[in-house]
């Protein structure tokens, strides 16, 4: 009796790739965890770079979760707004559409420091990192 063959080779059936990425995209997303959504882009974006032909569902995942990290934590970082938080947030993602807005956060609770304390030290400070 001759041994059962798969109907279809899965690297031919691009549909089943494509539930599965769609599922796990779906899954990490709903967490609305940063942790968690971290680590889908790593094993996704190491998966990438394994990959020749990226398919387009593919690079749309990962650049949906890539902005969602840069959102989700800057709006972390808002919560509880200190000039080193805005500060890590610029150079942990130094690529984010929000590090603009961190800088001049960072830059805006430095001032209002130095105009609190009103110290020549503490505007000299200022100065010298802004």
């Amino acid at each position: 009796m001759p041994a059962c063959k798969p109907r279809y080779n899965l690297q031919e059936f691009s549909g089943l790739y494509e539930t599965n990425d769609s599922i796990d995209f779906k899954e990490a997303m709903r967490h609305k965890s940063v942790p968690v959504l971290k680590s889908y882009y790593q094993k996704l974006d190491k998966r990438l770079t394994k990959t020749e032909k990226i398919p387009k569902h593919l690079s749309t995942f990962h650049n949906e979760a890539r902005d969602s990290i840069y959102s989700w934590e800057y709006e972390i970082v808002c919560q509880t707004p200190s000039e080193s938080a805005f500060l890590n947030y610029v150079r942990k993602y130094p690529h984010s559409p929000y590090k603009n807005n961190a800088r001049n956060f960072a830059d805006q609770l430095a001032f209002r420091t130095c105009r609190i304390s009103n110290l020549e030290k503490d505007y000299r400070e200022y100065l010298s990192r802004y």
